[in-house]
């Protein structure tokens, strides 16, 4: 239950300050960036359960150990991700001949 209120408010909120604040000059539409950002989250999520499992339960790394390996993995993912896809900036072509 706390997951689910938890992203009900985070996801909202997350959309709103990547588009507007972190990621301002994409020229993706609105609502293609939204549906990109939420796929984007629920790999996030996979990913989180993922490997806090493999560390935790194959490396064998205490859990708090695990999820600051796991959250430094998804954090980087997630940026990288959301930059060149999610929000990506698209070249604006250029009408000049040389």
């Amino acid at each position: 239950m706390a997951f689910l209120i938890s992203f009900t408010v985070s996801f909202p909120t997350g959309y709103l300050l990547n588009r507007f604040i972190v990621f301002p000059g994409s020229t993706l539409k609105g609502r293609v960036q939204l549906f990109r950002y939420f796929l984007l989250v629920v790999v996030c999520i996979g990913l989180n359960y993922v490997f806090i499992k493999l560390f935790v339960e194959q490396f064998h790394f205490y859990p708090t150990v695990a999820k600051i390996f796991t959250t430094i993995i998804v954090v980087s993912f997630s940026y990288l991700t959301q930059k060149q896809f999610t929000f990506k900036v698209e070249a604006v072509k250029s009408n000049e001949s040389a």
